[in-house]
C-alpha cells in the first residue's frame, strides 16, 4: 500500500476527520473532473474561466475544491466546453 493510502486510512479513522471528508468529497470530485476535462481539451484556468465567463482565480478555487459551485455555475463551466452533466445514484440513503 502506498504512503498516501496508508496516511488517509489513518486520517480517516478518526469520526471527526472522518465528517469532515465526507463533507468536502463531492467539492473534491468535481474538482477532479473539472481538472482532468479541461486537461484533456487542452485548456488553461485562464482559458476555461473566459468560455465560462468567470475569473480564473474562482475555477482555480474551484478545481482546488475551496468551494462549492452553484449548480448554474457548474453548468455554466461545462456548458461552455460543450460537456454535459450526469447525476448518477448509487443506492445510498
Amino acid at each position: 500500500m502506498s504512503e498516501w493510502k496508508t496516511f488517509k486510512g489513518e486520517i480517516l479513522g478518526d469520526p471527526e476527520a472522518r465528517a469532515v471528508y465526507d463533507a468536502r468529497k463531492p467539492a473534491y470530485e468535481l474538482a477532479s473532473k473539472l481538472i482532468a476535462l479541461r486537461k484533456k481539451l487542452g485548456l488553461s484556468q485562464r482559458d476555461l474561466a473566459k468560455a465560462a465567463g468567470l475569473k480564473q482565480p474562482h475555477i482555480a478555487r474551484i478545481e482546488r475544491g475551496e468551494v462549492s459551485p452553484t449548480w448554474a455555475t457548474t453548468s455554466r463551466i461545462f456548458e461552455a466546453v460543450g460537456a454535459e452533466l450526469e447525476v448518477i445514484y448509487k443506492g445510498k440513503r
